[in-house]
């Protein structure tokens, strides 16, 4: 199996009962589509592993996603969550393609990453053959209004030039979408230019008020 399929699982049971799927599982890839999309059989091999999550508080360490909106059933994207060795596969490179990354070394990577592991900010990404394809973000706003309620925030939604035009945005931000919802968030929201906003109109955002931002450094 590649490199992004799931690695950590919960109780011995769910163990064997993956394994057991994962070898019954046909995983099919599609020449010229992308090697991530994955024939509906490979669907059970995770079944598992989503019904555990969903029980809990944390946010899931990986999920799988339509390959395309209007579609239920078919090709699945698997997306999983960050983890210590991306900054090999490309991480800093994608983000760069979206905004200033700075010069980043291994050693802050790590810091950070260490900071990241509990929360509130989750990123999400997808992989192919050991390069990150797509990333995006959800940062867990907790809040005293709505009940002491949970607002998810989605950031830096990037995508590689080399793989765009194949959904892998729609991807991510679903994603992403499913998880504020899976939380308990009762709201979801972004920021974006306006050249975006008919993109995350497909992903069934509306326009809402307006942005502000106060920059105190490029």
């Amino acid at each position: 199996f590649p490199s992004y399929l799931p690695r950590e699982r919960s109780g011995a049971s769910e163990v064997r009962g993956e394994r057991h799927a994962r070898r019954r599982a046909k995983m099919v890839y599609f020449q010229g589509g992308g090697s991530i999309r994955f024939a509906v059989g490979f669907v059970a091999g995770l079944l598992l592993r989503e019904t555990a999550q969903r029980k809990s508080k944390k946010p899931p360490r990986s999920l799988l996603v339509p390959a395309r909106r209007d579609q239920k059933d078919g090709e699945m994207i698997f997306v999983r969550q960050l983890e210590a060795d991306d900054f090999d596969k490309g991480f800093m490179e994608l983000l760069a393609q979206l905004t200033s990354a700075g010069n980043v070394t291994r050693e802050q990577w790590q810091a950070r990453f260490a900071e990241l592991r509990h929360g509130p900010e989750f990123v999400f990404v997808v992989e192919e053959k050991g390069r990150l394809l797509a990333s995006g973000t959800l940062v867990l706003e907790r809040k005293f209004a709505r009940g002491c309620g949970l607002c998810g925030h989605i950031e830096d939604i990037v995508v590689d030039k080399q793989c765009r035009g194949r959904g892998m945005g729609l991807v991510i931000v679903t994603a992403l979408t499913k998880v504020a919802e899976r939380m308990g968030c009762y709201k979801v929201i972004l920021d974006c230019s306006e050249e975006n906003q008919p993109f995350y109109e497909k992903c069934e955002f509306k326009r809402k008020e307006v942005q502000m931002a106060r920059y105190f450094r490029d």
